[in-house]
């Protein structure tokens, strides 16, 4: 990965999401004079061999890049087709949508080999873009490119010069990664697309409008031999700075992986994969669990987490079970991305061109009622009990469906939380979620619906009330929680069967004291 030296610290960290190891080359000449820090050359592609690109995860509000801002990167072109440097957004409409947000900072355009800046509108997939029409670039040769943008005035300048300012407004708010080697994020199992050919070194990406003086400043020290370019770039601020010096990738031992530890009954302990960090952001809010509610982040294109493997995660023929997890999407972006699976065998998926869950066994399947792909917490429980699919969100029945047949077996993969051990292919065919995952359960059994609700409550607890009205012949009671009646004031009291809030029952009925309780 690319280590954020900005001040976002580790959540702006970038990954290379390498489809081909071959198609990005490491330890390459960097572009800063007298400086023996290297760049990255990415070898470009197409939709059929797709790139390797770096990205960074959407694991922070501050990632989804809006005006004002400043991009910076020194890149060394190799040729003139259209590629970008740096991009965000511009490849889908969000939940089915068609309005596309984003921009992307580009080099090479049908006309030949130019600097491109363009920002989508949110208005279809219509475009406002400018063109540094007056300097063509050379091949094989560094160009420090920045472009600032204050919402309605975009300025474009290469070599520490202002080469053109013109009117850009509304540029849309997007939910695509930030990519650096590409951009116009797809809304297939791609991702990043329209990759660069060439060199590219020193990004940085600023929350303000860099004034000309400071840029001019940068590309100098950038020139001059024995100038600390680091330094003058930390000290205006950047919320990201990447290096570019990411060594030559080496796969590392399985048995260094970060260990996700299973609390249940079944045997394997799980593993973090290489590009998940394990609690890296702030979890659901678990009101037993407090400020120590922490979330593990799917980085939505190359990793996730693997629970291992175990028979019983594999449920065969009518074979009850519950598949329960917290989840967040950042929003995700429009694909299909698996918030919890064990391979062909059953899938948890948001479907990314909808923003509907999806809970499918083989055997049959469920839709949301409702988009959940909103970037709120959600408690969600896939329930399959032999012959109905039940679909559970935050506590309460969603949508449920009948099954027919029998479940299909998939001995051959793993449990994957934010992932599916069938679907990892990058570029290709991965489905990793783009969102955060927290306190994943599997059960045996299928959970009641009094369970769910109970586990539900437990993590965000609500103070029991109840209140009684009298209207002509019956008696209205409102509660929080549970409700609970005995025939003595006393008690034993027992939960009220198929009470819902309001709970209304006839005044002539025998004597009954209610009370309402925390599960």
């Amino acid at each position: 990965w690319e280590t954020n030296y900005g001040s976002l610290g580790r959540l702006g960290n970038a990954y290379y999401a390498c489809a081909n190891l071959f198609q990005v080359s490491f330890d390459q000449t960097g572009a800063l004079a007298g400086d023996t820090d290297p760049s990255v050359l990415f070898s470009g592609g197409a939709v059929t061999n797709p790139n390797s690109y770096a990205f960074v995860p959407r694991v922070s509000t501050a990632l989804t890049i809006r005006a004002p801002f400043t991009l910076e990167a020194w890149v060394n072109p190799s040729t003139t087709t259209y590629g970008l440097t740096i991009g965000e957004g511009g490849g889908t409409g969000m939940n089915g949508g068609t309005n596309f947000g984003g921009w992307q900072m580009g080099m090479g355009a049908s006309a030949g080999n130019q600097f491109q800046m363009s920002y989508y509108t949110g208005v279809g997939n219509s475009q406002n873009g400018e063109l540094g029409a007056s300097l063509f670039y050379t091949l094989g040769q560094w160009y420090h490119y920045v472009v600032t943008y204050d919402g309605l005035n975009s300025t474009l300048y290469v070599n520490g010069r202002n080469i053109l300012t013109t009117t850009s407004p509304n540029a849309a708010d997007t939910w695509s990664p930030l990519a650096i080697g590409a951009g116009k994020w797809d809304g297939g199992p791609i991702g990043g697309t329209r990759w660069l050919t060439g060199n590219e070194d020193e990004v940085a990406i600023y929350t303000n409008v860099l004034s000309a003086l400071q840029i001019t400043n940068h590309y100098l020290a950038g020139t001059a031999v024995g100038s600390n370019y680091m330094q003058t770039i930390l000290a205006d601020n950047p919320l990201l700075y990447y290096r570019m010096d990411a060594p030559g990738y080496t796969n590392p031992s399985a048995a260094l992986y970060p260990e996700a530890v299973n609390y249940g009954s079944a045997l394997p302990n799980g593993a973090y994969l290489p590009g998940i960090v394990p609690g890296g952001i702030s979890g659901p809010p678990i009101g037993v669990l407090g400020t120590n509610s922490v979330a593990a982040p799917i980085n939505g294109v190359i990793s996730c987490v693997d629970a291992g493997y175990d028979p019983a995660f594999n449920p065969t023929g009518t074979q009850p079970f519950t598949a329960m997890t917290w989840f967040r999407t950042y929003p995700a972006d429009g694909r299909v991305q698996t918030i919890m699976s064990h391979g062909k065998n059953w899938t948890l998926n948001l479907d990314g061109t909808t923003g509907k869950l999806v809970w499918n066994v083989g055997a049959g399947s469920v839709t949301s009622a409702n988009i959940l792909n909103d970037g709120n917490w959600h408690q969600v429980a896939g329930v399959y009990d032999g012959s109905t699919c039940y679909l559970y969100v935050d506590g309460a029945l969603n949508i449920s469906g009948a099954a027919a047949g029998s479940l299909t077996s998939d001995a051959g993969d793993d449990l994957y939380l934010g992932g599916n051990a069938a679907f990892t292919q990058v570029g290709a065919n991965q489905q990793y979620f783009a969102g955060a995952i927290a306190q994943a359960a599997f059960y045996t059994n299928a959970l009641t619906v009094m369970q769910i609700q109970a586990i539900y409550n437990a993590a965000s607890p609500v103070t029991p009330t109840i209140s009684v009205a009298h209207s002509g012949n019956n008696v209205t009671i409102t509660y929080a929680v549970t409700l609970l009646s005995s025939t003595n004031a006393t008690g034993p009291y027992q939960p009220v069967p198929g009470a819902t809030n309001p709970y209304t029952t006839p005044a002539t009925n025998a004597q009954q004291f209610y009370r309402s309780s925390s599960p």
